[in-house]
């Protein structure tokens, strides 16, 4: 489940996004997300690729993320 929304006036988007896979995790995962607008350039960021500085950019207090060694494909 994914949940948008715009906060603090309209200045800040959120995303909520909760993951209920009884067959990957042993329990619901939810994570928060949130971007304040500012006039000036955008930063690029990856993800995958950069799984540990990604993490502390967002603030995320589980990381790092789970990532899987080997293709399940």
């Amino acid at each position: 489940m994914e949940r948008w929304r715009l906060v603090d006036g309209g200045t800040t988007i959120e995303a909520n996004v909760t993951i209920d896979d009884s067959g990957a995790f042993n329990a619901p995962w939810s994570g928060r997300a949130r971007w304040k607008k500012f006039n000036g350039p955008l930063m690029e960021s990856t993800c995958a690729e950069n799984n540990e500085n990604y993490g502390r950019f967002l603030g995320l207090r589980e990381y790092p993320m789970p990532e899987a060694k080997m293709l399940d494909f």
